[in-house]
């Protein structure tokens, strides 16, 4: 069990992403999906997403698209009791805890539900004077 699969539901513009995938293999798996999708987060493709969104998740679209974490709509995280939880079940406030209130504190998440952007085809582009 690697915990590392990025499943993408494109009608509803969502994925869920367990937290041992990489940033590479998230990206990897919204391009062979969809050539208009993408995800707001780092440039760095070995970072885990497990940590990078736990940790805020900074990138080259966060100044358009906000941060990694801003991305996240429901999460599924096991708690000490060993109860696997999401967004519903855990509550509002332990939901949002996770999404800001640093990594581990609050269990064990499992996979994080992000939400996919609309980006344009050109994302920067440079033109000589």
């Amino acid at each position: 069990m690697q915990l590392d699969r990025v499943s993408l539901d494109l009608h509803s513009g969502t994925a869920w992403v367990q937290g041992g995938a990489t940033l590479e293999q998230t990206y990897y798996a919204i391009s062979q999906a969809s050539n208009v999708h993408g995800f707001a987060a780092g440039s760095c493709p070995t970072v885990g997403v497990g940590g990078h969104i736990s940790g805020g998740g900074f990138g080259f679209l966060s100044r358009k698209y906000g941060i990694a974490v801003d991305s996240v709509v429901d999460a599924l995280l096991v708690d000490a009791q060993g109860q696997i939880l999401d967004r519903e079940s855990m509550g509002e406030e332990v939901f949002w805890a996770i999404r800001g209130g640093g990594g581990g504190i609050w269990g064990i998440i499992y996979a994080w539900k992000i939400r996919l952007l609309e980006v344009p085809k050109t994302v920067t582009s440079f033109s000589s004077l």
